[in-house]
């Protein structure tokens, strides 16, 4: 019986092992024949752009989906009741010409890359204000995008959850972005204390004098370009189908009808020969036209719904003494400790520049801080190990300022 039994086993897991075989070996020949039946779908519409497999399509579900961080609902109930927002007067513009890319005059920073994590409303945001401190002083800065996800609050302005253009614009005008050095981008809701300038909100901070929306509802080809010429890049939305993340190169139009979500991007020209805006993304540069895409002015009145909501910026302004704010560093005496069962006091140097704020944490119970010479600049902290009783080596963690002491306790 055994042997008879035995001999089933092995048929049935060779059987299991050629239908997972036969799966996965399906996997490719179906992503082509989805790609396929997009490409056909794109000239069935007479749409003058090029499918593929990119960075962003080659993504899990979750990972895609992701990257779609706008909340355009609440742009939808906040306009329900007031669809038609005026633009404040636009004067000296003389006629417009057919064409227009804020990259040839070197006003827009290069292409950023969200990572996983649902904020592409504070990149599209932090875009319009580099390219105004580009217009004001000709040079090229790289601001801080984190501080938005992480000093922003999550209700008003947004984390990696999502979050608001709007939100995210009266933060800019009301308390400026740092330098990328400031708080370097994790792609994480992290806390604002984290930040490595600790006084970023009046040291070197950059921001706007004010901003305005072009267009809510039913926006209009012409307003928007007007705003281009006298405003420079706009910050727009856009509801966002599946085909979009397989973007190569050309002028999009949407031929899915597989809604994916909000998403915010930045305008930075357009083309009357092609019919089309010119707008940066924020997938990085590996996808669509080393990381832009161009978009057909059809897309204002259909399901994309893009520019529906375009603000513009309304000038550079600089906060505080200095644009260049200190950026602290720190080190620690006692990277790692090693204590026996019954535990002891440890006492750890901090080496910090003057003015260089810290606290001391940790998530481990059997870890207690007794004392601190200083919450700033070099000092001491001194933190207990209890006891050990559980039996078994235990290791603990305690963080400073971004830094890590780990302890091993051996057991008795």
């Amino acid at each position: 019986m055994s042997g008879k039994f035995q001999g089933k086993n092995k048929s049935a897991l060779l059987l299991i092992l050629l239908c997972v075989s036969v799966l996965l070996s399906s996997v490719p020949a179906l992503a082509a024949t989805q790609l396929q039946s997009l490409r056909e779908a794109i000239r069935a519409n007479g749409a003058q752009w090029e499918a593929g497999e990119t960075s962003v399509s080659q993504m899990p579900e979750v990972k895609r989906k992701r990257l779609l961080g706008l909340d355009i609902g609440a742009l939808h109930a906040a306009h329900a009741s007031s669809p038609v927002v005026a633009s404040p007067p636009l004067t000296g513009l003389g006629a417009i010409s057919s064409t227009l890319d804020w990259r040839d005059s070197n006003f827009v920073t290069p292409v950023r890359d969200q990572g996983d994590c649902g904020s592409c409303w504070a990149f599209a945001t932090t875009a319009a204000l580099e390219s105004q401190t580009a217009m004001k002083t000709s040079s090229l800065v790289d601001l801080s995008e984190q501080v938005l996800v992480s000093c922003g609050g999550k209700s008003s302005v947004g984390d990696c959850d999502g979050g608001y253009v709007d939100g995210a614009s009266n933060f800019i005008r009301d308390t400026g972005l740092p330098l990328e050095d400031c708080f370097s981008y994790t792609a994480q809701n992290t806390s604002c204390s984290n930040a490595t300038c600790p006084s970023w909100r009046t040291d070197g901070t950059y921001s706007i004098t004010g901003w305005h929306w072009v267009t809510t509802y039913n926006p209009t080809v012409d307003a928007i370009k007007a705003a281009l010429n006298s405003y420079g890049p706009l910050v727009t939305t856009m509801d966002v189908y599946d085909d979009f993340y397989n973007y190569i190169s050309g002028v999009y139009k949407a031929v899915s009808k597989t809604y994916e979500g909000g998403h915010a991007v930045l305008i930075v020209g357009y083309d009357d020969t092609n019919q089309c805006f010119i707008v940066k993304n924020s997938w990085g540069t590996n996808w669509g036209e080393s990381g832009y895409f161009r978009i057909a002015y059809t897309q204002l009145d259909n399901r994309v719904y893009f520019g529906w909501y375009t603000m513009a910026y309304e000038g550079f302004k600089s906060i505080g003494p200095s644009s260049t704010p200190t950026i602290c560093t720190y080190s620690l005496s006692k990277n790692n400790k090693t204590v026996g069962a019954a535990g002891k006091n440890i006492t750890v140097s901090v080496t910090a520049d003057s003015g260089c704020d810290w606290t001391t944490t940790t998530r481990y119970r059997w870890l207690r801080f007794v004392s601190q010479s200083t919450t700033s600049g070099s000092g001491t902290f001194t933190y207990n190990v209890r006891h050990n009783l559980t039996g078994v080596t235990r290791v603990g963690v305690v963080k400073v300022a971004g830094k890590k002491a780990y302890v091993t306790q051996l057991a008795y």
